[in-house]
Formats: structure tokens, C-alpha cells, sequence
């Protein structure tokens, strides 16, 4: 491979104009790291600075590329930087070098450079990874257009939503399970002395003069049968069947409705109620 000298390595850029290009060292370790896309021409301007550097090796392999791969090989150029021309450079630098490589080496200058060529490398890793996530970023979206409604999620039923509204109840203990109970007492209450209310005022419009009734059995206390269906939910704890008898209780507003959707989900259970 010919060696060339840094005014030769500038003609060859400006003649092919490389999109991708970096600087190795005569080990092949990574100097300069290949550019991003469109920013080829910051990346030249880095590279020759870092060649002009006083106190560097002498020996560099520019790379040149017209694609970003980095299967990739490229061309390939060999930068011998022990000539007159580098000479020239050192000698008209403002930085009076000493004859010992060693304090040149150790120059502030030097240094400096070193360690902003290696904050310059950080940076583009990581433009490098955030260009990597936004494409990932990009086909994660692009999937998630074209689930199909199929794929999506059910919608949950009234029944279930009771069962989890009823799952975090049960998380506050059971004074809060008390207070539950004792508010779906009241609201059946109020249904069955609604339709009372009503069957009394169609009976006393409709009513007429006539013989005194015979007496009739007393029906059964409503809030008897309430209390009576809380307390067999509560011997339920512990059960599969707690949760779902909970959901029931809460989705319904009359005892008649809750055996009804006992009668729908498990006739076993209203059986067990009606033996009560």
C-alpha cells in the first residue's frame, strides 16, 4: 500500500469526495470514528486537525467510503506524517517543542486535543445509539398500527368490572366491606318501599266499599332476607366463590334480581340460598 503524504491525502478527498470516512492508527484501532449520515464534511475538518496535531504518531490509515456499512471495506491510504511537510507545520506552530519527544508528548496542548478527540468519539457513539433507537422506536410504532381489532383487548363485561371494582374493595379491610353492605341494604330498601308505595295508591284508587278483609300472614321482614343473604356471602370468604357472589350482589338492586343472576351463573348457589 503507497504511503501518502497529508497534502497528497487532501487531494485524493477533494477529488473523490468519500461520504463515510475515519482514521485508523498503524494498528488499526479506531482514531477518528466513521461519520453519521450528511456529516462528512465536519468529519474531514476533524481529521485533519488531528493530523496537524503536534507530538502524534507518524503513521495513519485514512478510510474512505461512499456507504455507511461497515462490512464495508472501502479504500484505504496510509498517511506518513515523517516529511518536510509535517516539518513545516511543527516548526511554524506557536507551540515551542522540545527536543525530548516526552515533554512534547506531555504538552497541555497535546493533551487537550487527545482529550477532545476522545469527547468527540463519546459523542458520536451516542448520536450513533439514539439513531439506532429512534429506528427501532419508528418499526415498534409502525407495528403497532397494524394490529388487527382482532388482536386488541375484549372489552370487559359489567360482571367483570364489578368483580375487580370488588377486588380493590377488598383491599381496605372490612369496615369498607361493612359500609358496602350496609349502602346496598339501604338502596334495596328504598326499591321495595317504592313499589309498595305504588301498589297502595293503585289499590286505593281503585278501591271500593266492601267487606273487611280476612287477615292475611305477615310477610317475611325484607331486611331480614338482606341480612340473611350478607351473612351467607360471608361464609363464602375464602372461596372461589366469594368474588363472584360479591359482583352479583353489587349489580343488583332488588333480592329478586340477585337470584336472578344466582339462577344465570350457578343454580347450585341460588339452590343453597333457597334451602336457607
Amino acid at each position: 500500500m503507497k504511503n501518502y503524504t497529508l497534502r497528497e491525502l487532501k487531494n485524493l478527498c477533494e477529488k473523490f469526495n468519500y461520504k463515510y470516512v475515519s482514521l485508523l492508527d498503524a494498528n488499526n484501532k479506531e482514531v477518528v470514528r466513521q461519520n453519521l449520515a450528511n456529516k462528512e464534511t465536519e468529519k474531514y475538518k476533524e481529521i485533519f486537525n488531528y493530523l496537524e496535531t503536534p507530538g502524534i504518531s507518524n503513521s495513519y490509515i485514512f478510510c474512505g467510503k461512499f456507504n455507511k456499512y461497515k462490512n464495508t471495506e472501502g479504500e484505504k491510504y496510509i498517511v506518513n506524517l515523517d516529511n518536510n511537510e509535517q516539518k513545516e507545520i511543527v516548526k511554524s506552530s506557536s507551540i515551542n517543542l522540545s527536543a525530548d519527544f516526552q515533554q512534547v508528548a506531555n504538552h497541555p496542548a497535546v493533551k487537550m486535543q487527545q482529550e477532545i478527540n476522545r469527547l468527540m468519539l463519546e459523542i458520536e457513539r451516542k448520536d450513533e445509539i439514539i439513531e439506532n433507537l429512534e429506528n427501532e422506536l419508528d418499526e415498534l410504532i409502525k407495528l403497532k398500527s397494524e394490529v388487527t381489532l382482532s388482536e386488541q383487548e375484549p372489552v370487559k363485561s359489567n360482571f367483570e368490572n364489578a368483580q375487580n371494582f370488588l377486588s380493590q374493595i377488598m383491599e381496605f379491610g372490612a369496615p369498607l366491606l361493612d359500609q358496602h353492605f350496609q349502602i346496598k341494604k339501604d338502596a334495596m330498601e328504598i326499591e321495595r318501599l317504592k313499589y309498595a308505595n305504588n301498589m297502595n295508591r293503585q289499590n286505593f284508587a281503585g278501591a271500593r266499599p266492601q267487606a273487611r278483609p280476612e287477615p292475611r300472614p305477615e310477610p317475611v321482614n325484607y331486611s331480614q332476607q338482606i341480612k340473611k343473604i350478607e351473612d351467607w356471602i360471608d361464609t363464602k370468604q375464602g372461596t372461589d366463590n366469594f368474588e363472584k357472589l360479591l359482583a352479583m350482589y353489587h349489580n343488583s338492586t332488588t333480592l329478586e334480581q340477585f337470584k336472578e343472576l344466582l339462577k344465570e351463573n350457578d343454580i347450585n348457589l341460588l339452590d343453597e340460598l333457597n334451602a336457607l
